[in-house]
């Protein structure tokens, strides 16, 4: 029973999902809960697993899902009497939440100086990098050694990913008739960050162009575009350090305040 929890703890990780696992660390007299029994709760409510049942298994489902929402590990602990949840077995159960998420992913339209630039920076911060272009003399594995390649059109690759929402989206593609393609495929998924890269006109234009494709208002407001922290140079190296600041400023729930600034 343990092991098919573990394998489809496996799946749901490597499918892009956030659980919390939640663990028996001990148990005594007349818990219905036993010691390593385990319990995986998913953010839409549903479970894998038991710890137990009851009321016990009903306050934890309840913390685990607060878990998610915070990101953060907890502790449990029950005594099993009327007063506390309702029951008359008199034991005692104390275990612990711990939130796993997946190994966080890039998915980089555009393979060019740019594109390459990110990858090299991103496969040193622990991301996994999915790299798309249709252009075989730059979207190759000579090129991209560690990363996932869709060497074909924005539209098809899009169709071919389970999105999800551990996914950060970087869209520098080669010219802006292919950033507003992949854009418009991708702008209403459930994802972490959407970038675009350009200038504030031609990110005006491309979304002027979108609203009267029938994409609303609403979805264009959560992208980030310009793409990135106004910290570079200019080179695509530093605009690449800048665009990834700015994943890591958002994944990490950061501030842009000095370390040293803080008391």
């Amino acid at each position: 029973m343990k092991s098919n929890i573990f394998l489809e703890i496996h799946k749901l990780i490597s499918s892009g999902k956030k659980i919390a696992m939640a663990v028996n660390i001990s148990s005594e007299g007349s818990s219905p809960g036993k010691e390593g029994d385990i319990m995986v709760v998913l953010s839409d409510g549903s479970t894998i697993g038991t710890i137990g049942g009851g009321k016990v298994e009903s306050l934890v489902m309840e913390m685990a899902l607060e878990c998610l929402r915070e990101d953060k590990n907890k502790e449990y602990e029950y005594t099993l009497t009327k007063d506390t949840v309702g029951s008359i077995c008199g034991g005692k159960i104390k275990g612990y939440i711990q939130v796993l998420k997946p190994i966080p992913r890039l998915i980089v339209f555009g393979a060019g100086h740019l594109g390459k630039c990110i990858y090299e920076i991103g496969k040193n911060l622990n991301f996994t990098i999915t790299i798309i272009d249709d252009r075989k003399d730059l979207a190759n594995s000579e090129r991209f050694k560690d990363a996932t390649i869709l060497c074909k059109d924005s539209k098809e690759a899009i169709n071919e990913i389970n999105f999800s929402e551990n996914d950060y989206i970087i869209i520098v593609t080669r010219d802006h008739v292919e950033d507003k393609k992949a854009l418009k495929g991708i702008i209403d998924l459930n994802v972490k960050y959407i970038g675009v890269i350009g200038s504030k006109k031609k990110l005006f234009e491309i979304k002027k162009e979108l609203l009267e494709e029938g994409i609303s208002e609403e979805s264009l407001n959560k992208i980030y575009a310009p793409i990135g922290l106004d910290i570079s140079n200019g080179t695509p190296e530093e605009i690449a350090f800048g665009i990834l600041s700015e994943i890591l400023l958002i994944k990490n729930n950061g501030t842009l305040n000095h370390r040293r600034d803080k008391r």
